[in-house]
Order: structure tokens, then C-alpha cells, then sequence
């Protein structure tokens, strides 16, 4: 962990940290998918993973003035991780 973040003007999120992977052999990805969608035209599912598990998911329309978007945070403590934290 590098730093904690202070979220109190942010009144969606409880908690947030940054974090780096150091030598981490693709232990960290960024998975996204499109997806056809009659109402926006298509749709974005992207997920956060560690070691293959994900710590976050996210399911957003195409178009960036939607207000739609749903997020799902699954907890770096589930990753099964070794790691240092600062």
C-alpha cells in the first residue's frame, strides 16, 4: 500500500487506497468486454483481477453521459496475496 486517500468528499466510497505491484508476474489485470445492448447501442463489463480473482467489478453503458454504472468491490483480501503492506 503507497498511500490511503481521503474519500470524505466522495459520499459513494467508504474507503480507498493506492496500492503498486512490484514484481508481480501479471498477478495484477485489467479484463474488459463489449457487449451489444439494445438501449445504449453496447455496454462495458470490466473487471479488476489479482491473482485471478476480482477485486473489482464494473458493468457501464458505452456512452460516457449515461449516469448508469454499477461497481461491485469484492476485497483485495480475498486475492490470495503475499505482500507487504506499508
Amino acid at each position: 500500500m503507497v498511500d490511503k486517500i481521503d474519500v470524505r468528499q466522495h459520499l459513494w466510497c467508504n474507503a480507498s487506497i493506492l496500492f503498486e505491484v512490484a514484481h508481480g508476474k501479471d498477478a495484477l489485470k485489467w479484463n474488459v468486454q463489449r457487449i451489444d445492448d439494445n438501449y445504449y447501442g453496447d455496454r462495458y463489463f470490466s473487471e479488476l483481477l489479482l491473482n485471478n480473482t476480482p477485486i473489482l467489478q464494473a458493468n457501464q453503458p458505452g456512452c460516457p453521459t449515461c449516469a448508469g454504472l454499477l461497481a461491485v468491490g469484492y476485497g483485495i483480501e480475498n486475492a490470495k496475496l503475499k505482500a507487504t503492506i506499508c
